[in-house]
């Protein structure tokens, strides 16, 4: 069975090439924090190298919950020209890795051990 440091891992080391859409997961995960009394206390995760989209709806809605629900959000930005700034309204803390974030230890522990 995979742990959830595992998946992260595997997750860091996967190549990104744009074209993410931010909005659907997005709403999926507050509709998992809304609805699961296991998920009620979790933490959101994006990890992209920012080629995507995000709207003001969807921007209020988590908001909305990192203030109400103390929810906080992490975004891992991968690539040197990664676009920060698109994940920026929603982010509690970012963080940018190069395109080979397995020679970035210093950088990546510190993420993973934010994660429960």
């Amino acid at each position: 069975e995979e742990t959830a440091w595992q998946a992260v891992v595997n997750v860091l080391l996967d190549g990104c090439d744009g074209g993410t859409d931010f909005i659907a997961p997005l709403h999926y995960a507050l509709e998992a924090l809304h609805t699961s009394a296991v998920m009620k206390h979790a933490d959101i995760v994006m990890i992209s190298d920012g080629s995507g989209r995000i709207n003001l709806q969807i921007t209020e809605e988590v908001n909305k919950a990192r203030q109400q629900e103390q929810l906080h959000v992490y975004c891992i930005a991968i690539g040197k020209n990664a676009r920060l700034h698109i994940l920026q309204p929603i982010s509690d803390e970012m963080y940018q890795l190069s395109n080979h974030p397995e020679k970035e230890s210093e950088k990546v522990i510190p993420i993973l051990a934010l994660i429960d």
